[in-house]
């Protein structure tokens, strides 16, 4: 990716461990042992409290203090529903991307991933990295955090608030200030068989705003249309 956000004053690395908790209680529950739990008193009310402060105790304790938190474990957002409920106060986040990018991405840089479903997009990554003033706008607006010129220029941000993982593959791209190179750099990769069958083995594309039969898209014309849509 070639622009991370970074809307708190202190930003770190990805737990990892948040997901792997979340993902033991989904396990509990469809287990033989969900009703020797209950049994024995721990209830879905206990282990959410159980669970709330694992999360609070990891997010706050594995990297300096800050006035805002954020956790930006992507796998996380298998569970978005349920985090909301232990945490109701919560806001997320969920930035879209061409799909034939991020598996171009994904290929090239060697990157394992695990499937995950979500329904409720918010922004888009080629509109935040065209027009990234209006969309920061947007963003600190609906968490509540006034304008900063500051979250357009992170790279001047790393090493003295944000900490950035060696593990992590997209910690050399964080590094960087923001570029459009990413919007284009996976144009010629596919083969014309996958090209042009595109539609039918990612129908996402359509759903999401991303015209699966444009193999060069002008992603300003998804800027144009989305404009028109805010005015309405």
């Amino acid at each position: 990716m070639c622009i991370t956000l970074f809307l708190i004053p202190l930003s770190g690395e990805e737990t990892h461990v948040i997901p792997d908790i979340l993902e033991l209680r989904e396990q509990w529950n469809q287990s033989a042992a969900a009703e020797i739990l209950k049994l024995a008193g721990v209830t879905e009310a206990v282990l959410r409290k159980a669970i709330g402060a694992f999360m609070i105790e990891v997010i706050i304790n594995h990297g300096p203090k800050a006035r805002r938190f954020c956790d930006k474990d992507p796998l996380s957002l298998l569970w978005m529903e349920y985090i909301h409920e232990i945490f109701p106060n919560s806001k997320f986040i969920l930035l879209l991307r061409d799909g034939r990018a991020t598996v171009h991405s994904i290929i090239t840089r060697q990157i394992p991933v695990a499937r995950f479903d979500t329904t409720r997009p918010e922004v888009h990554y080629e509109r935040l990295v065209l027009d990234s003033r209006t969309e920061m706008r947007k963003i600190l607006q609906f968490i509540d955090v006034e304008w900063s010129e500051d979250v357009l220029h992170h790279e001047k941000f790393v090493e003295k608030y944000v900490k950035l993982s060696p593990g992590e593959y997209s910690s050399s791209q964080v590094r960087m200030p923001i570029h459009r190179e990413a919007l284009s750099n996976w144009f010629d990769f596919y083969s014309f068989d996958v090209r042009s069958r595109m539609h039918q083995l990612a129908p996402m594309l359509a759903k999401l705003g991303y015209n699966p039969y444009d193999n060069r898209p002008n992603y300003t014309d998804l800027l144009y249309k989305h404009s028109l849509r805010d005015r309405k």
